[in-house]
């Protein structure tokens, strides 16, 4: 349940970067698509991704609105993943 737009923010960034805080092991085949990350901060993998926007997967609007740029929301979500993997870590270390 999303109860805020600050927590929608995170959990974006969550979403978007979650491959980061939970890697998959092994090889991965190249066509599978981690996130939807390159759509947020306009960073398309190939030349028919930046040709076929139509293919875009996510409603981004409601996000990306909030900030001045792909970039902005690009800090934000990197910052998020920092305090994320540190409230990991910590979570780690009380189980311990």
């Amino acid at each position: 349940h999303i109860d805020s737009n600050e927590y929608l923010l995170h959990v974006s960034a969550y979403v978007n970067l979650n491959n980061k805080i939970h890697p998959l092991r092994g090889e991965t085949p190249k066509w599978v698509v981690m996130s939807s990350w390159g759509e947020y901060i306009g960073n398309k993998q190939n030349k028919q991704d930046k040709q076929n926007d139509q293919y875009d997967f996510c409603e981004k609007d409601i996000v990306l609105g909030q900030f001045k740029n792909n970039q902005e929301y690009k800090k934000f979500a990197e910052s998020s993943l920092k305090d994320i993997r540190e409230n990991k870590e910590v979570t780690l270390l009380l189980l311990e």
